[in-house]
């Protein structure tokens, strides 16, 4: 009896035996694979890999890429597998569509994250359905040292129906766009080529690749009420671009961008909005802020002249220079004058002048600005933050009593009162620190020189 259980126990203990060591096996053989795809899988984000089968550079995992492998590597081919959610900054991934095939699962392109192979372009771009945020300069092309560039020979880019935030100045380097296209949209749409949110409400980017006589004047739609910064941005030469003349409509406000800080609430991207939040620091004073957003609208923009429609309330256009609608603020004098006026005189009754008014969008080069003087009126009383940046030489007035620490220029500045009344009269701010400084070397007052002796930390200035 006693060996008949014990015959029985071993039965039973045999088929576990078995079990545990059929699971050592699977350990061991799980663990033999695990080191061999180690081996050939390399890390380009916190949880995405590559690995190149062939000429094929095939990445997978979940997340964003944030880098790539150099094309030593021998590949041609580009296979994004599912479960990968974005393409990060910079990561200037070589892209056309015979050659990279992404996943549904992609939803966002950052910052230079494609680079666009322009010899296989068919002069139009197409963004993938199912991405939902293109960000700052999404996509870039290489110039003849192989280096990022413009993109050009892209005469259309085609929206897909995802697509949910768009940061400003995402075209930046669609040097050549003519228009835009889209699929049914419930946040964007397109008219006359020219790219708008849903409502129209907000204009989010004009394609400044327009060439010919017809693309020389643009009107802004009356349903408008604000231009997205960067709009009518371009990376090609003032001479080149088509529009010169820009009308705003009746409702457009360009202070109103402001109004709109959830647009990307839930944005990926490092880029989005800097160029409005940085030029907020500056002046926190009431009577700058306004004043500030206007310029934020215009940058980049390369027009000789601004008009406005009757119907517009807050501004007016004086010889092509944009106004407050009483006249009293000078907004904007358009980066194409520069290039085009010798001569300027701000009119009287004029008592500020905006940040950024006489910007030169930092693109053109100074030896060729054509204005050399500018006279300011006897009524100026304010100067805004950089006002002046495409200016070499301005006289202050007498009855100036506020300016920027840094107005845009570090020599050649002169103020017609004495040292004494400039001492008495002008408070100069700086960011939302009141300063008795500015950022430029010296002024030359009618009976001496204030020299300022500070340099301010650009980052913060």
């Amino acid at each position: 009896m006693k060996a008949d259980e014990i015959n029985k126990s071993r039965k039973n203990k045999f088929p576990s035996v078995i079990i545990i060591f059929i699971v050592i096996i699977a350990v061991v053989f799980v663990g033999i694979v695990a080191i061999a795809i180690y081996r050939v899988t390399f890390g380009c984000g916190d949880h995405a890999y590559w690995k190149i089968n062939g000429n094929t550079l095939v990445i997978h995992g979940k997340g964003e890429i944030e880098t790539l492998p150099g094309k030593e590597k021998g590949y041609s081919k580009i296979i994004i597998e599912e479960g990968i959610t974005g393409i990060g900054h910079y990561v200037e991934l070589p892209y056309s569509p015979e050659n990279v095939e992404f996943p549904k699962s992609l939803k966002y392109l950052d910052t230079h994250s494609l680079i666009i192979d322009e010899s296989n372009n068919t002069g139009t771009f197409i963004v993938p359905e199912g991405i939902e945020e293109l960000g700052v300069g999404f996509a870039a092309g290489y110039d003849n040292s192989n280096n990022s560039s413009a993109v050009h020979n892209i005469r259309e880019v085609h929206l897909p129906s995802t697509v949910k935030y768009i940061d400003s100045g995402a075209f930046d380097e669609f040097s050549d766009v003519e228009t835009f296209t889209i699929e049914d949209n419930s946040n964007y749409t397109v008219s006359d080529g020219v790219l708008f949110n849903k409502d129209m409400s907000i204009l989010v980017s004009y394609p400044c690749g327009r060439k010919g006589d017809e693309f020389a004047s643009y009107t802004v739609p009356d349903s408008v009420v604000s231009i997205a910064p960067g709009a009518f941005s371009s990376n090609e030469s003032w001479n080149s671009l088509a529009l010169k003349n820009l009308t705003l409509g009746a409702n457009t406000d360009l202070s109103s961008y402001s109004q709109y800080p959830d647009l990307y609430p839930d944005s990926k991207s490092d880029d989005c909005h800097i160029g409005i939040t940085r030029l907020f620091e500056y002046d926190k004073i009431e009577i700058f802020a306004a004043k500030t957003n206007v310029s934020i609208a215009m940058l980049d923009m390369y027009v000789e002249n601004v008009y406005v429609s009757p119907a517009n309330n807050l501004y007016q256009s004086i010889d092509g220079v944009l106004f407050s609608k009483d006249g009293t603020v000078l907004y904007w004098f358009p980066p194409g004058k520069l290039l085009t006026t010798e001569n300027y005189s701000v009119p009287e009754g004029v008592t500020a002048i905006a940040s950024l008014a006489f910007n030169d969008n930092s693109y053109l080069d100074h030896s060729n600005v054509t204005l050399k003087q500018t006279q300011l009126p006897s009524t100026l009383q304010i100067i805004g933050y950089r006002a002046f940046e495409g200016l070499n030489e301005i006289t202050l007035p007498v009855s100036l009593k506020i300016i920027s620490g840094d107005i845009g220029m570090n020599e050649g500045i002169n103020y017609s009162g004495s040292v004494e009344e400039w001492k008495n009269n002008v408070t100069v701010y700086n960011a939302d620190k009141e300063q008795d400084h500015l950022e430029c070397g010296e002024v030359n007052c009618s009976d001496g020189i204030i020299n300022t002796g500070v340099n301010f930390d650009s980052d913060v200035y």
